[in-house]
């Protein structure tokens, strides 16, 4: 048996080829997480679909939260519509979009969707799944843009998400941007015509509330 080593390579059965480099191993394994991830979203997008036939017929209005990854959407649908949606500070933690009803009073009622964040320059294998989960900014009466203004790179994310709000063929859909995070904020700056809230806090979400009303109703 002590030919054994010799026919099957130096690394045993199941483990890499001796000609096989560490940058070959890690893009097999990169190629294969894209794949799967390409296959749930398919699968996504068809139970998006029938959600959005179930919504037409419901004729609320929708309103879809949009931004940055990580600036607190999934936080606020949950504040906002006592959901119990993932909120967790890593990329792609919401990968579905999720639609709850909102009761804002006086018999007024919307449909709010989570959205996966945005990112720059995101990977050219990425791209074509990545945009697929943000067709539901298509179909909305009103964005809602969150911002996380505790990042020192705030102003950029945003810049972020208007370009790719323009690459997706989102044009007269009104936009509200909300400045989220101020709990984490000192001395904060306020503008007289912004929004600012923390979602986390439950703080500023009537003024946004009744924003949404006076664009929607």
């Amino acid at each position: 048996m002590s030919g054994s080593s010799g026919r099957y390579g130096s690394g045993g059965i199941g483990m890499r080829g001796p000609g096989e480099t560490k940058i070959e191993i890690n893009r097999r394994v990169v190629e294969k997480r894209i794949f799967e991830k390409e296959k749930q979203l398919k699968k996504l997008k068809e139970e998006r679909d029938l959600r959005r036939q179930k919504r037409k017929q419901s004729q609320k209005p929708l309103v879809a939260l949009v931004g940055y990854t990580n600036s607190g959407k999934s936080t606020l649908l949950n504040t906002l519509t006592k959901a119990n949606v993932l909120a967790k500070d890593m990329l792609f933690a919401t990968l579905d979009t999720t639609t709850r009803e909102l009761w804002l009073g006086l018999n007024k009622e919307i449909m709010v969707v989570d959205t996966v964040g945005f990112v720059s320059n995101l990977p050219h294998e990425l791209v074509d799944a990545f945009s697929s989960t943000l067709e539901e900014t298509l179909y909305a009466n009103l964005l809602v843009n969150v911002v996380d203004i505790s990042n020192p790179h705030h102003e950029e994310q945003e810049k972020v998400v208007f370009d790719v709000l323009k690459d997706l063929g989102v044009k007269d859909t009104p936009i509200v941007t909300v400045y989220n995070k101020i709990d984490k904020v000192e001395n904060l700056q306020k503008q007289p015509d912004k929004i600012y809230i923390s979602a986390k806090q439950n703080i500023g979400l009537e003024e946004l509330k009744q924003k949404i009303v006076e664009i929607l109703f």
